[in-house]
């Protein structure tokens, strides 16, 4: 794959879950928690500053921030990166498809999420 993929999840065991599957196919960095929606925003800026990413996946459930509104700001300021939201809660799933598609946002369902689909979202246009 060869891309570069910014994670921002708070569940430990996903992050390292995803960096096993993208060991020798992508470089996977992973970003602090932040404490509200403006620290995510600032911990995530900070990174597309510094490094060219290609895809970047927000869980929608965050701990201190909805991941949703997080990834709409970010297509604001950024209208040309593939942005993924991924969810656990099958109850989330039609709701968020609905609002995300209009946004040019995917959704993937985090316990299927795999690098094939991410591949695939990182080609297309």
């Amino acid at each position: 794959m060869g891309n570069t993929i910014l994670l921002v999840d708070d569940d430990r065991e996903f992050q390292n879950l995803m960096k096993a599957k993208a060991e020798d196919n992508c470089e996977l960095l992973t970003t602090k928690c932040g404490r509200n929606i403006s620290g995510y925003l600032a911990e995530i800026q900070g990174t597309i500053e510094r490094k060219k990413i290609d895809i970047l996946i927000i869980n929608c459930n965050l701990f201190a921030a909805d991941g949703r509104q997080i990834a709409f700001i970010l297509r604001s300021i950024y209208p040309h990166l593939k942005i993924v939201l991924t969810s656990i809660n099958r109850n989330d799933f039609s709701a968020i498809m609905a609002q995300t598609e209009k946004q040019n946002i995917y959704f993937v369902d985090k316990l299927n999420i795999n690098l094939d689909e991410l591949k695939r979202i990182c080609q297309s246009p």
